[in-house]
């Protein structure tokens, strides 16, 4: 909760959570939750009920994770390629404006 700089009353009220509940968690002092607080407090924090209890990837989790970074992969090539062709870019209105006096001249 302090990595998202967020106190114990304003995550109670956004995520409908005892705040006494709250304070407990970060203390330490209880260990009983059930999975809709849970969840309720890690999707205000931004993150999931998983990662909050530190709780290990299941293996399809971990496959979709990997997934997804793999999915990223290609778009990164895609934008390195058309940053690649900026100058190619540049120069088109240029080669527009050559095109157009050359049909001017063609057509006189």
């Amino acid at each position: 909760m302090k990595a998202q700089d967020i106190g114990t009353v304003k995550l109670a009220e956004a995520s409908g959570v005892n705040k006494e509940t709250i304070s407990l968690w970060r203390k330490g002092r209880q260990q009983r939750y059930t999975v809709a607080t849970v969840a309720q407090v890690a999707t205000q924090l931004g993150t999931t009920a998983e990662e909050l209890l530190e709780l290990p990837l299941l293996p399809s989790e971990e496959r979709s994770r990997s997934e997804a970074e793999a999915a990223e992969a290609p778009k990164g090539e895609l934008i390195r390629r058309i940053a690649a062709l900026a100058p190619v870019i540049d120069q088109l209105s240029e080669l527009e404006e050559l095109v157009a006096e050359a049909k001017k001249l063609s057509e006189e």
